[in-house]
């Protein structure tokens, strides 16, 4: 077996682990919420964040797998992955992308603070929502753009 079928199937396992958690995680919070309804806190956390690891698993196994009996298949996944160049420019929009969070995160801190003094309207309610969702689809919208404009210009 060659250095990159056994990087290959490590990432397919690790896939399938994921896709079992996230499985696990979402049955277990749709069967507390249905034996226990008066549930103490709202058991859609962790049925959402089952989704999300199943979701992840299950595109690891979907991209990985095919190029498990395909060796060029599995070079060019192989290079693609370890590329030094591209791995350059996920780092730096990786970076572009914390630090878009990281200053969304100071303000949505400072917007609280100041709200809590009456300085500013309170952040509740559907504006704290608006808030947040702003603050995890803005850095991934930074991350991928990034991306896609490094791999144009470089």
């Amino acid at each position: 077996m060659t250095d990159r079928k056994s990087w290959l199937r490590t990432r397919v396992r690790a896939g399938w682990l994921l896709l079992a958690a996230g499985i696990v995680m979402f049955v277990a919070s749709v069967l507390l919420a249905r034996a226990n309804p008066d549930y103490p806190w709202n058991l859609r956390i962790l049925g959402g964040g089952g989704m999300g690891m199943g979701a992840v698993g299950a595109a690891m196994v979907i991209r990985y797998r095919p190029a498990i009996n395909d060796e060029e298949a599995a070079r060019r996944l192989a290079i693609e992955e370890r590329d030094e160049r591209g791995v350059r420019i996920r780092q730096r929009a990786g970076q572009r992308a914390y630090w878009v969070s990281a200053l969304l995160v100071y303000v949505g801190l400072m917007w609280s603070s100041y709200g809590s003094n009456g300085d500013l309207p309170a952040l509740e309610g559907d504006a704290i929502w608006y808030f947040l969702v702003g603050a995890l689809a803005i850095p991934f919208a930074v991350y991928v753009g990034s991306i896609t404009l490094d791999e144009r210009s470089s």
